[in-house]
């Protein structure tokens, strides 16, 4: 994407709150990564610890009957640590997804679009963040093709991935196979439980990494052009009327 930068040649006390809403959110995603290779590399070594365990107790002298009780209680930790691990990416996926919405959301309702945003209604079908760009550009009174087009990207796959973790259990069916393909990262395990079903696992964290990323990039580029915009109409508007800039 493009190297989205703020402009601060006219910068008013909206485009302070502006900029500044925006690095919070930008903070908080950045905290999420850091935290996340952190956590990540923990279980990893605890894992480790567990596999190395379970080997030596495999080939000690420990009678048949201890052994196999050993052997079973670190087969169920084992499968703990498995789970945490899915459960946690899944859930981090949701919650970096949720910020994006919400990033979003704050433009329409905190800012010099409320307006539009009250009287704007959502299509049939439309997603929130396809509704609330709408809005964006609808009180930039401009459009912008390369933020568009990354947006249909997350609004598409990405989108598809949340709606599944959240509302349908982690599962999905071979008909979603085809959205969610391209999600680099992403597996989809038999599920035994429920007859043709798939349950989602996001088996490479660098998945996660590269999400974070590029919707820190994305909010972003949303910000800097509805800032830049925003401030570009209040220059002319106040040109036209006579008054300083």
């Amino acid at each position: 994407m493009s190297n989205w930068v703020f402009n601060s040649e006219l910068l008013t006390g909206f485009g302070c709150l502006l900029q500044d809403h925006w690095k919070r959110i930008d903070l908080e995603l950045e905290y999420h990564e850091k935290l996340l290779k952190s956590i990540l590399t923990l279980l990893d070594k605890e894992f480790e610890n567990l596999t190395i365990d379970y080997e030596r107790i495999r080939a000690s002298s420990i009678d048949e009957l201890g052994g196999s009780t050993l052997l079973e209680e670190l087969d169920e930790e084992g499968y703990n640590f498995e789970n945490y691990n899915a459960v946690y990416s899944n859930s981090l996926y949701i919650n970096i997804y949720t910020i994006f919405e919400n990033s979003l959301l704050g433009i329409c309702e905190n800012s010099f679009a409320k307006d539009i945003y009250g009287n704007t209604k959502r299509k049939d079908g439309e997603s929130l963040i396809a509704y609330y760009f709408r809005v964006v550009e609808k009180a930039s009174k401009t459009s912008n093709d390369e933020l568009r087009d990354e947006l249909k990207v997350v609004d598409k796959a990405y989108r598809k991935l949340r709606n599944k973790l959240v509302h349908n259990r982690y599962l999905c069916s071979v008909n979603d196979f085809e959205v969610l393909k391209d999600l680099n990262g992403v597996s989809f395990l038999n599920d035994g439980l429920y007859q043709n079903k798939y349950r989602i696992v996001i088996s490479d964290q660098e998945f996660l990494v590269r999400f974070i990323r590029r919707i820190r990039e994305l909010i972003k580029g949303i910000y800097v052009f509805y800032h830049n915009e925003m401030i570009e109409l209040n220059f002319k508007r106040k040109k036209a009327a006579g008054e300083t800039p």
